[in-house]
C-alpha cells in the first residue's frame, strides 16, 4: 500500500472492539442480581464508557470523514453516505435510551429498572452490527483510495480528542485486546508510548503481545486509569474464583489510596467525579456509596481535612508496598529495621492522624488533661515516635506542651530529625531520644503518654509467649491518672 494514502484496516479493529464490548453488556447487566448496586455501578460505568466512546468515533466520522468523501468520491457514493449519516441518527438514538435506562438503573437498582437497562442495550445491538458491517463493506475502500494517512490519522486525533487523558489507557488496553498479530502490529503503531507501557505491564495476555486464543474467563475485567478491578459478575455459573476475588480486592484498595491522596488538595465530590471509572471500582468494592445523584466515600474513609487524607493514603500504600515486598521475596518476615527509608515515612506520616484523633477526641473526654496540657510545662512522651509525625501533631495541638518522642531505631530518629527541621516552631519543643521505653529515668513527669498498640492483660489469650508488659514503666513516668493509650 502506498505509504501517503490512509491505511483503513484500524477502523476493523475500532469496530471489533465495539463489538464485543456491545455484545457482551446485555448479559453482563442480566447476571447482576436485582438491588446490587455496587456491581450495578461497575457494569452501568462501563457502558457509559463505551458509548462515549462510539460518540466520540461517530463525531469523528461526521466532522472529518463523510465531507471529504462526499467531495472527493464518485457521484453515486451520495446515497451511501446519506445511509451511513441515517445509521448514525438511528444509533445515537438508541444510545440515548441506553444512557437514560442505565443513568435510573444506577441509581435505583430494582427489578425494573435492571430489566429496563437489559432491554435497551438488546435493542441497540441489531442496529449497530449492521453499520458496522455496512462500513466494513462499502466505505472502507473508498477511505484507502481517497484519504492521506495523515488526514485518515486526523479522523483518530479528532476522536480521541473528545476524551480526557485518563481515559486513554482504558480505550487503548481494549483496543488491543484479541487481535491477529498482523492487526495488533498495525494499532500498537497508533498507542503513544507512555500508554502501550502502563497497558503491556498490567494488561492479560491478549494485550501484551499478538494474542492466539485468549481464554473467556467470565469475569469482566473492567480497565480504568492504568488500574483494574475484576468484577465478581459472570457470564456463566461457574463457582467464584478465590484468587480473582482477592485481586479484585487489591485493586479496589489501590483505587482507594489514589481517591484518598487526591482528595488531600481536592475536594472528595471533585475527586470521585473526575475519574469516573475508578469510583465505580469503588462502588462494587462497597468503598463508595450512591444516595441518588450524591456520591461520597464510606464514612469510614471520610476525614476532616487534607493532611488526615494524605495519611492515610499513606498509611494503606505503605501496607501494600510492604504486602508486594513479601510477595516477591524480599522482605518475609522483617521487622521495621528492614523496610527501606520510604516505607517508614510512609508509614510514620499515617500515624499523624492518630496524633490529631488524640488531640480532638481522646484528650477533651479525659477530665482535666485538657487544661493540664494548655499549661506551660505539661509534657507528653510519645512512645515508638517513628518519624514524629504523631509528636508533631500532638505539638501543634499543645503549643504550651513539651514533647519527647523515644524510639529504639536509630535509623528512623534520623528520618525523624530531618521531618523536623522544615516542620515549623512546634517541632523545637520536640526532644528525641534512642531508648526503650524501660530504660527512661525519669519518674512522675509526663501528663500524657502514649504507646503504639494497647497492653493486652495477661489473662488475655494467646498463642506465643506473653508479650512484654509495660504497664509498670508507664505509670513509673506518668503523673496523675491519665494513660490514654496505655492500657
Amino acid at each position: 500500500m502506498n505509504a501517503n494514502r490512509a491505511d483503513s484496516r484500524e477502523m476493523i479493529a475500532v469496530h471489533d472492539m465495539f463489538r464485543r464490548e456491545f455484545s457482551a453488556m446485555p448479559d453482563l447487566a442480566e447476571n447482576v442480581r436485582p438491588g446490587d448496586g455496587g456491581h450495578a455501578a461497575v457494569v452501568a460505568g462501563h457502558v457509559e464508557f463505551v458509548a462515549g466512546l462510539l460518540h466520540a468515533h461517530h463525531a469523528a466520522e461526521d466532522a472529518l470523514l463523510w465531507p471529504k468523501l462526499q467531495d472527493r468520491a464518485p457521484g453515486d457514493v451520495a446515497p451511501l453516505l446519506d445511509t451511513m449519516q441515517s445509521q448514525h441518527d438511528e444509533i445515537d438514538h438508541r444510545l440515548d435510551a441506553v444512557a437514560a435506562a442505565i443513568k435510573q438503573w444506577r441509581a435505583t437498582p430494582d427489578q425494573p429498572s435492571h430489566e429496563a437497562a437489559v432491554r435497551s442495550l438488546r435493542d441497540l445491538l441489531p442496529v449497530l452490527r449492521e453499520h458496522l458491517a455496512a462500513e466494513e463493506s462499502a466505505i472502507l475502500t473508498l477511505i484507502d483510495e481517497h484519504l492521506t494517512a495523515e488526514e485518515w490519522a486526523e479522523v483518530g486525533r479528532h476522536g480521541l480528542a473528545g476524551l480526557p487523558p485518563s481515559s486513554h489507557t482504558l480505550l487503548f488496553g481494549m483496543l488491543l485486546h484479541d487481535l491477529d498479530p498482523e492487526l495488533y502490529e498495525l494499532v500498537r503503531g497508533t498507542v503513544p508510548p507512555e500508554i502501550f507501557d502502563v497497558v503491556s505491564a498490567v494488561g492479560p495476555p491478549g494485550i501484551r503481545r499478538p494474542p492466539g486464543a485468549v481464554a473467556r474467563t467470565g469475569l469482566t475485567t473492567f480497565w480504568a486509569c492504568g488500574r483494574k478491578a475484576h468484577m465478581s459478575v459472570r457470564t456463566s455459573p461457574s463457582a467464584p474464583d478465590p484468587s480473582a476475588t482477592l485481586e479484585a480486592a487489591t485493586w479496589a484498595l489501590a483505587a482507594l489510596i489514589a481517591t484518598l491522596d487526591e482528595a488531600a488538595t481536592k475536594p472528595l465530590a471533585e475527586v470521585l467525579a473526575a475519574d469516573p471509572q475508578r469510583t465505580a471500582v469503588l462502588e462494587a468494592a462497597g468503598l463508595a456509596q450512591r444516595d441518588g445523584d450524591t456520591l461520597t466515600l464510606h464514612p469510614a474513609y471520610q476525614y476532616a481535612d487534607g493532611p488526615s487524607y494524605r495519611s492515610s493514603a499513606q498509611a494503606r500504600l505503605s501496607s501494600l508496598r510492604q504486602a508486594v515486598a513479601a510477595a516477591a521475596g524480599e522482605s518475609g518476615t522483617a521487622g521495621w529495621a528492614d523496610h527501606d527509608d520510604e516505607v517508614l515515612r510512609n508509614q510514620g506520616r499515617a500515624s499523624a492522624g492518630t496524633g490529631r484523633a488524640l488531640a480532638t477526641k481522646v484528650v477533651p473526654a479525659l477530665p482535666g488533661l485538657a487544661a493540664r496540657l494548655a499549661e506551660p510545662g505539661s509534657r507528653i512522651l510519645d512512645v515508638g515516635t517513628g518519624i514524629a509525625a504523631l509528636a508533631l501533631a500532638l505539638a501543634e495541638a499543645f503549643p504550651e506542651a513539651e514533647v519527647v518522642g523515644i524510639d529504639i531505631m536509630e535509623r528512623v530518629l534520623r528520618l525523624a530529625r530531618e521531618e523536623l527541621a522544615t516542620a515549623g516552631p512546634a517541632a523545637d519543643r520536640i526532644t528525641l531520644r534512642h531508648m526503650d521505653v524501660a530504660a527512661v529515668s525519669d519518674q512522675a513527669v509526663y501528663d500524657l503518654i502514649w504507646l503504639p498498640a494497647p497492653l493486652p492483660p495477661r489473662t488475655h489469650p494467646h498463642t506465643g509467649p506473653p508479650p512484654p508488659d509495660r504497664g509498670p514503666e508507664t505509670r513509673r513516668l506518668a503523673r496523675g491518672r491519665h494513660q490514654p493509650g496505655s492500657g
